[in-house]
């Protein structure tokens, strides 16, 4: 099989996964933990109200919306039509939100439209980490800033929850270690590349700005 194709096949199955997950996405316990931790992220970016927001592998939304509240335009972007249609159900009511399906690695808009960037608890379903992360690069202005955040594969307990995910959860291609996201935005051209553990959480949070 081409590389090429196991990264379709790759896709494939992560979309057909959320899918099934988006109806239960905000409610059922499994997913709890990641809704706190894309509030974190999301946190970490000190949004400010003339911010152009774009939420990388959004899911239902959940921080597009929390944002709708600071900045001028918040986006999301997910793979998976469910959780798209479930997102933009949840959004109905406001008016500078909007959402996109598309694909990470790909993505649908022009270079400089975002003045930040989220990529939460999701970075670890991109066939292509390094391709998407020059993407978001791409899409930011001048100046603007990136998080990404992610479990933290140093400690022990993601080690073993990220094999049983990699089992169990299609399209889970494993927990990358902090030093390998700041790599993929440092090979972008990110500058200002600041790292965060989060020991309590046992979550990472990247921090960079574009030139």
């Amino acid at each position: 099989m081409s590389e090429r194709q196991r990264a379709e096949d790759e896709r494939a199955a992560s979309r057909g996964y959320f899918d099934g997950e988006a109806i239960r996405y905000e409610t059922h316990r499994r997913w709890r933990r990641v809704l706190r931790e894309q509030a974190k992220t999301l946190a970490a970016l000190e949004l400010q109200p003339s911010d152009r927001l774009l939420d990388v592998g959004c899911g239902t939304g959940a921080a597009v919306r929390a944002a709708a509240g600071i900045v001028t335009e918040a986006v999301g972007l997910d793979l998976s039509p469910g959780m798209i249609d479930q997102a933009r159900r949840l959004a109905a009511q406001l008016d500078n939100v909007a959402f996109e399906l598309g694909d990470a690695e790909q993505l649908p808009f022009s270079d400089g439209r975002f003045s930040a960037v989220l990529c939460s608890t999701s970075i670890h379903h991109y066939p292509q980490p390094g391709k998407a992360v020059r993407e978001m690069e791409r899409v930011l202005a001048p100046g603007g800033r990136i998080a990404i955040g992610d479990s933290n594969p140093e400690q022990l307990i993601v080690r073993i929850v990220d094999r049983r995910f990699k089992r169990s959860e299609p399209g889970h291609l494993g927990f990358r270690l902090l030093d390998e996201i700041a790599r993929f935005l440092d090979e972008a051209g990110f500058v200002d590349i600041t790292l965060r553990r989060l020991h309590r959480s046992g979550a990472v949070i990247a921090l960079a700005r574009k030139r």
